[in-house]
């Protein structure tokens, strides 16, 4: 039997509301998302994708010695492997430069991590992304202090931005 308060389905089986999105708008968003140039997600990628090149857009999460960084977006993580050659100095200089928390958009190949450095902690821990060409697309600014589970904030720092006060909320 049609549901004639849902037409078109979905996959909802309750009348739309603002927390019923339709299956074909998801479907339609994924695909026609405001980062057109983007290939995949960072957080669907796996072995089966690899030797593919592939365009990413993300928050940068954190940055280990300028060598690694791991990309965020609305579907997961993924590890960048910032390159360290000369010829490739611009985009070491826009990926190293940026500060966390910065949206860029990297072009690259999938690649399997060496041997003994998968991460199981992670879906996309199998894989990492040599990146070829990196684009900033937003900057953002110094932050007070780093966004990570194991920092603890002081609570000086707490007390100048009232409104971190409701985070935890």
């Amino acid at each position: 039997q049609e549901n004639r308060s849902n037409p078109g389905g979905g996959g909802c089986s309750k009348p739309r509301s603002r927390h019923c999105t339709p299956a074909w708008f998801l479907f339609f968003f994924k695909e026609f998302s405001s980062f057109v140039v983007r290939t995949n997600t960072c957080g669907e990628l796996r072995s089966s994708h690899l030797g593919q090149e592939v365009t990413l857009c993300g928050w940068i999460q954190y940055r280990r010695q300028n060598t690694f960084l791991v990309l965020r977006d609305f579907d997961g993580l993924v590890q960048v492997i910032i390159p360290q050659d000369e010829s490739a100095a611009s985009v070491k200089k826009i990926l190293c430069e940026a500060p966390v928390e910065s949206v860029v958009q990297v072009s690259g190949t999938v690649i399997s991590r060496p041997a003994g450095q998968e991460n199981p902690k992670m879906p996309t821990g199998e894989i990492e992304i040599k990146v070829k060409t990196a684009e900033l697309l937003n900057a953002c600014k110094k932050l007070p202090f780093e966004i990570k589970d194991f920092v603890k904030v002081p609570t000086s720092v707490i007390n100048k931005i009232e409104y971190l006060e409701n985070v935890d909320d």
